[in-house]
């Protein structure tokens, strides 16, 4: 029987959690003989292996593949090359997926004949569970349309892709760091039918140990802002100017967000700054004049980053004594 949807999960030192994960997937309503479950060692240290192998032994649809450890981004890669399925759903090893939804994703895929699924997902940890996304019901658009009309998530463990749609574009993973960022824009560029739906499929693990927290948040910047230069590059022989417009104000909106939530020297700022300004008057330059809002956004950013920056602050604070005022 032909595989509909492969799971591509990157493990590493993800003992702890691992056995939840796969039980998710394995725990649908659908047959195994439908789907697989790849779980790629990215060179773990733990335990992680013996209970991806514990799980193979018992279960047809789980291949496992090992390597030295290169990250996720090189890790998902790897999996997309080894992917049988028409779909994908990359799922990380320490969350979960709702369990018995795989029917309902399938129904949705099929009947609408999507390069792209969007969908809701909850955040969770050991106290609580609360709401990640907020996404309705929508019909079939394309990517381009949905992005310029909605906000749009860059995780992509909450959306299903058809494998061509990644492939047949030359779509991948490119940094080890903010990944997503880079790619998830260019894969709604690319979707020619995508959909968005209400249903709550994917639960997103947070603590302390997770990527997004831990690490060198100077780091974080300069691969936010190596996102921006490489959607300006791509966008350069792929012409869109709305779209790309509003994808460089995300990508732009990333570089602050690091910076402000999150201790970074003061030069490394105003270096970071500095390039930001100097990429976005190049840019500028090439794209036509409109009066929009996220064409005024790049101006202001352009022209004055610093400024952009101090009021950003400022409406964090503001927002954080809010907060405090209200509990």
């Amino acid at each position: 029987m032909n595989k509909w949807l492969s799971f591509i999960v990157p493990i590493y030192n993800a003992g702890q959690y691992l056995s939840e994960c796969v039980e998710s997937m394995l725990n649908q309503d659908v047959p195994q003989e439908q789907y697989e479950i790849i779980l790629l060692d990215d060179g773990s240290t733990d335990c992680s292996l013996e209970i991806a192998h514990s799980y193979a032994k018992q279960h047809n649809c789980i291949h496992i593949y090992s390597q030295t450890n290169a990250g996720v981004a090189a890790t998902r890669n790897t999996g997309i090359a080894k992917a049988s399925g028409d779909y994908i759903w990359f799922v990380d090893s320490d969350d979960k997926i709702a369990i018995n939804i795989l029917s309902t994703i399938y129904k949705q895929v099929t009947d609408n004949n999507l390069d792209l699924l969007v969908f809701n997902a909850s955040r969770f940890n050991e106290d609580r569970e609360w709401a990640f996304t907020n996404i309705a019901e929508m019909p079939v658009t394309t990517g381009i349309q949905f992005y310029m009309n909605n906000n749009c998530n860059i995780e992509p463990w909450n959306k299903i892709f058809r494998r061509s749609l990644l492939v047949d574009n030359s779509l991948s993973f490119k940094f080890r760091l903010a990944e997503d960022t880079e790619l998830i824009p260019l894969c709604f560029f690319h979707a020619r039918r995508m959909k968005a739906s209400c249903i709550n499929a994917y639960f997103n693990r947070t603590h302390d140990g997770s990527l997004t927290r831990s690490g060198n948040q100077e780091l974080w910047s300069e691969f936010n802002l190596k996102c921006l230069q490489s959607h300006i590059d791509y966008m350069n022989s792929r012409s869109n100017p709305d779209f790309w417009m509003r994808v460089l104000v995300t990508d732009t909106r990333y570089v602050y967000w690091g910076m402000t939530n999150f201790p970074v020297n003061a030069n490394f700022r105003k270096q970071i700054l500095d390039q930001l300004g100097k990429i976005l008057r190049d840019t500028l330059k090439t794209l036509p004049v409109t009066f929009n809002t996220n064409y005024l956004i790049l101006q202001s950013s352009a022209r004055f980053p610093n400024l952009v920056m101090k009021s950003l602050c400022i409406l964090r604070n503001l927002k954080k004594i809010g907060e405090e005022i209200n509990t």
